[in-house]
């Protein structure tokens, strides 16, 4: 239930962000009339209003940095072999399809695991960087070799 919850309120947030921050500007505007009714006939003079109200403006708009650093920061790392890693998962993408038309298909390993190959064009491959090639098995040596084959 709470995974459910989670991921719903992560794709409401997604699609409504942009809408809440521009609803923003008239939620403050309205405090600040608010504000100004209720507070303003019990300040001295216009300074302690003008501080009130940069108070009020720096308080809604603190928030701001902490959603745009959530929102903007980036999803993918490219990696010096030609590909780029989810920072999440983990999972490996190919660039050639990423960057220029965003698919966002996961790379998988070849049966032999010397490569990383795309699954939305069978074309885009990349050589695996941690493939280590079996050992050869050992030479035998001495008259009796032949027989050992």
């Amino acid at each position: 239930m709470r995974q459910w919850l989670t991921s719903l309120l992560k794709t409401v947030l997604a699609q409504k962000l942009p809408l809440l921050l521009a609803s923003l500007s008239p939620a403050l505007a309205g405090g600040l009339l608010y504000l100004r009714t209720e507070i303003a006939p019990h300040l001295s003079d216009q300074t302690g209003w003008l501080a009130l109200q940069a108070i009020a403006v720096t308080a809604a708009l603190l928030p701001l940095p902490l959603v745009a650093y959530f929102w903007f920061r980036p999803k993918f790392k490219p990696l010096s072999w030609g590909v780029h890693q989810n920072l999440k998962t983990g999972a490996y993408f190919c660039s050639t399809c990423l960057i220029p038309s965003k698919v966002h298909s996961p790379m998988y390993l070849s049966s032999d695991g010397r490569f990383w190959k795309c699954h939305s064009n069978s074309n885009h491959k990349r050589p695996n960087p941690e493939f280590k090639e079996p050992p050869l098995p050992p030479q035998l040596s001495g008259p009796h070799a032949w027989m050992a084959r």
